[in-house]
């Protein structure tokens, strides 16, 4: 964990370092992710809801949250180990 912390503390906090130098995320992936989420939300036994407030742990910069989860909720709560 000390070495995962060390590691991120020391890159710049731009797109192309959290993605290992791309410039953007892939839109397969975010397709993918709003899908899960569309996906859960649709399931019978324990929906997932589609108000509140999402929490993205280990968010970095936001660049998830920013595709993914913005797309779905009206806000999320971004918490990273890295100051």
């Amino acid at each position: 964990y000390g070495s995962s912390v060390a590691y991120w503390a020391a890159q710049p906090a731009t797109v192309p370092s959290m993605l290992g130098g791309l410039e953007e995320l892939d839109a397969s992936d975010v397709s993918a992710s709003l899908g899960m989420i569309d996906l859960l939300r649709a399931a019978p036994a324990r929906p997932l809801p589609r108000t509140g407030v999402p929490l993205d742990c280990g968010s970095g910069i936001g660049r998830v949250s920013a595709a993914v989860l913005l797309k779905r909720f009206s806000a999320v709560d971004l918490v990273d180990p890295i100051p």
